[in-house]
């Protein structure tokens, strides 16, 4: 069980297209698909159990960091993600400009 000063495991499941985090029988993932050769976030979701630990950040570092390790421009259509990019600024360069701004 993670404690709030514990990082959260995140995971990355390329099969389910997911980033994902356990708890238990408990799952919280941010999801996304691929647009051509771009990544697209597209939605978050922590349970109730889950929530209150930063997992829903730890998640969308994990999704950004996993396109920037390997030269992925993105699409956001998740709040999550946008709202952690705002104030990350580093990871604006990731955006694909011909699709989306934030």
């Amino acid at each position: 069980m993670n404690t709030k000063n514990e990082s959260p495991e995140i995971t990355h499941n390329s099969k389910k297209l997911c980033f994902e985090s356990f708890e238990g029988i408990s799952r919280a993932h941010l999801d996304y698909k691929w647009y051509k050769k771009d990544m697209a976030f597209m939605h978050t979701l922590v349970p109730v159990t889950m929530q209150g630990r930063g997992i829903a950040t730890a998640l969308a570092k994990a999704g950004l960091d996993y396109a920037m390790e390997h030269k992925l421009l993105i699409l956001v259509f998740c709040p999550v993600v946008s709202k952690y990019i705002k104030k990350h600024p580093e990871y604006a360069k990731l955006i694909n400009p011909d699709y989306y701004q934030i």
